[in-house]
């Protein structure tokens, strides 16, 4: 293949009379790379110093296309990101696997400055990125390219928790994470302050919103449900138990609200989680329950709750009993969203005695189809002896990280 022309035609190959066959630069690029995995892209930056500028220049119409193409095609795939503990290396790394594919989950990054204890957990994939985070750091991953940065650290005070929310705000066409610093004294726990990153900038800026409610004095366990939001319509979605409400923030005016829920399906769940799955807002009610004449095995009840329409707050609601039983101490409160499933995480890694292979039995729900299947996750490396701890949608993005970072760092002057 010969380099990129100037007057805008690509030469790909010669006819039998010898003359060049030429395609002109947006059939090549909008129609036909657009179509190609991330992978091969990123490969194709090698073909010339042009190829290399335009892959790496977060071209929007030529990420937006190749994005959009990379999500029509979630019906289809069943790839899931995982987080988890490598005892091994003793990082925290990112993997990706196929549940139908089978075969050993490919590791994609790892984070540096991790320890055992302080696991990262994932956001939502949000346009094929997604955070990595716990209490004390964040990251800004992409997985398609194996990108990842590191976000600035806040001051610290004593006594605190930081919880980084990963959206997009689809008005400036712009990645921000909204970072809660909770804070607790002899009087309680409270929100200290709110700040706002915004991908492309270098440091953190805050803000002053009014959430719509006061929080228990002495019962923190409110404000700790606001981690990991769920970001749909350019806001970002909190679950908050105690006041029975979806507790809303608009990335583009930088300011709160609620959606009301029924408090009687709340008070009588074991746990409440909140998705998206297929652009609707779910709340999965989880209740518990112990059948104590087959060896104290878990029987469980599950209420979906979706958000069917948006603007005017109208839910619909709908039960499942599990089919599955299992030991107490083997499930995890864990529901991640694929496209139409839920994903129900058990805690405990399944080993094979003759290979050595480690692998996840979990639970999945199919939404469209109200069905509940038993599937099995594809085979770990020996070293993960601690559950994998975080699971979420894959979707690919040539979205360049280091393209982004690059003009931070112009803009600071560095």
């Amino acid at each position: 293949m010969k380099t990129l022309k100037k007057h805008s035609r690509v030469n790909i190959d010669h006819d039998h009379h010898g003359s060049c066959i030429r395609l002109p630069e947006d059939i090549m690029f909008h129609h036909i790379l657009t179509r190609l995995p991330v992978k091969s892209l990123v490969g194709f930056r090698c073909v010339s110093k042009s190829w290399c500028s335009f892959l790496t220049s977060n071209n929007p119409s030529f990420i937006d296309l190749h994005l959009s193409r990379s999500q029509s095609c979630l019906a289809t795939t069943t790839n899931l990101l995982m987080s988890g503990y490598d005892k091994q290396l003793q990082r925290e790394c990112l993997l990706l696997t196929d549940l139908e594919g089978g075969g050993r989950a490919t590791r994609l990054l790892m984070a540096a400055d991790t320890i055992e204890n302080e696991r990262l957990l994932l956001s939502e994939n949000i346009n094929g990125l997604v955070c990595w985070h716990n209490t004390r750091c964040a990251y800004i991953c992409n997985p398609s390219t194996r990108e990842l940065v590191k976000l600035p650290i806040i001051p610290q005070t004593t006594r605190r928790i930081d919880s980084y929310n990963f959206g997009f705000d689809p008005s400036s066409k712009e990645f921000k994470v909204l970072n809660f610093r909770i804070s607790w004294t002899g009087n309680g726990a409270t929100c200290e302050s709110f700040h706002i990153f915004t991908l492309g900038s270098d440091s953190w800026r805050r803000i002053h919103p009014a959430l719509p409610f006061v929080f228990s004095d002495n019962l923190p366990w409110g404000l700790f449900s606001l981690i990991n939001a769920v970001c749909l319509n350019g806001a970002l979605h909190w679950i908050h138990e105690d006041m029975a409400t979806i507790l809303v923030f608009d990335l583009k005016d930088e300011k709160f609200r609620v959606i009301p829920l029924s408090s009687d399906v709340l008070l009588h769940a074991s746990q409440n989680i909140l998705l998206q799955v297929d652009g609707n807002l779910v709340v999965v009610c989880i209740r518990h329950g112990l059948n104590y004449y087959e060896n104290m095995e878990m029987e469980m009840e599950i209420e979906i709750l979706t958000l069917e329409d948006y603007q005017n707050e109208i839910w619909i609601k709908e039960s499942i009993i599990n089919p599955f039983r299992w030991d107490r101490d083997n499930f995890d409160d864990y529901v991640i969203p694929a496209v139409g499933k839920i994903l129900l995480k058990r805690k405990t890694l399944f080993k094979n005695v003759s290979s050595g292979e480690v692998h996840l039995e979990d639970f999945c729900y199919d939404i469209k189809h109200k069905s509940l299947t038993s599937i099995r996750i594809p085979e770990l490396s020996e070293g993960w002896l601690s559950p994998v701890h975080g699971f979420t949608n894959h979707i690919e993005s040539i979205f360049s990280l280091s393209s982004q970072q690059t003009k931070a760092l112009s803009k600071s002057g560095n």
